[in-house]
């Protein structure tokens, strides 16, 4: 049975096809990968760090939404529920 552990086929870069090399698992090179990681679309997307600003501008419109929703009726707020 050592026959079934042998790999006759190398395994291959998955942007190019090349062998891959024993420390390479995907692909065979940087170059390679973000060729990859770009056409299926797979790149994260760059995050912005949050400022106080927008973290104040945020509160504000949820503080203000929350006082809205209060001041509507008692059948409004049970409309809005069932909405």
């Amino acid at each position: 049975m050592g026959w079934m552990r042998d790999d006759p086929v190398p395994r291959a870069c998955l942007e190019c096809g090349r062998a891959l090399t024993t420390g390479r698992r995907a692909f065979c090179s940087d170059h390679c990968k973000e060729n990859h990681t770009w056409a299926t679309g797979k790149r994260r997307p760059v995050v912005a760090a949050a400022t106080r600003a927008s973290y104040d501008q945020h509160r504000e419109a949820t503080i203000a939404g929350q006082r809205a929703a209060a001041a509507l009726s008692a059948s409004d707020r049970e409309d809005l529920r069932h909405w």
